[in-house]
């Protein structure tokens, strides 16, 4: 049959063929993409942790730095730092 030979009453009988089938690839692409966001996100989520791990073990490190500061801030000063700082008064 060609194209030609299609008569209007055979191209009716497509039409409730089409009315069910958009739907249903509507459905399928709008599936298709929600599970495309899923498989992204979970990527950039792993991303996101790796970033985190290393702010975190960041953070640690710098509050060992403030903690050893802070000792040494508050540490008696040694007898040599209290000879020059009274030749240097004196």
């Amino acid at each position: 049959m060609y194209l030609a030979q299609i008569r209007p009453e055979d191209v009716l009988v497509f039409v409730p063929f089409f009315i069910v089938l958009i739907p249903i690839i509507a459905i399928l692409v709008r599936h298709q993409q929600r599970m495309a966001e899923l498989i992204h996100g979970k990527e950039r989520n792993g991303d996101l942790e790796a970033a985190v791990q290393q702010l975190t073990g960041e953070v640690h490190r710098l509050q060992a730095q403030v903690a050893q500061l802070a000792l040494n801030a508050a540490a008696p000063k040694s007898v040599e730092a209290k000879i020059a700082e009274r030749n240097l008064a004196g």
